[in-house]
């Protein structure tokens, strides 16, 4: 008896834990960022933070706290207004 359904085969990325699957890599020219906290707001898991370092600028620049939880959402990187952040899946 047909059902309609279709029975897809697992592949190997299926059953790879999600958390392997969306790890990105943050990039972050702290010479061009010049702190204003965008993607501190916009990160869904807040691995991204202020440094107590400056850059040549004077500014207090980002870092990525942990990068094993970031999702490669790149929502930090499209809210940059100077084009400092950079991320990779």
């Amino acid at each position: 008896m047909k059902t309609g359904r279709q029975i897809r085969k697992l592949t190997a990325d299926c059953l790879t834990p999600i958390k392997e699957r969306f790890m990105g890599k943050i990039a972050i020219d702290k010479e061009r960022c010049k702190g204003c906290q965008l993607c501190l707001v916009t990160c869904p898991k807040k691995v991204i933070r202020m440094s107590e370092g400056f850059n040549q600028k004077g500014y207090h620049f980002i870092v990525c706290d942990d990068a094993g939880e970031c999702t490669a959402c790149a929502l930090c990187g499209r809210i940059c207004p100077d084009m400092a952040i950079e991320v990779y899946k």
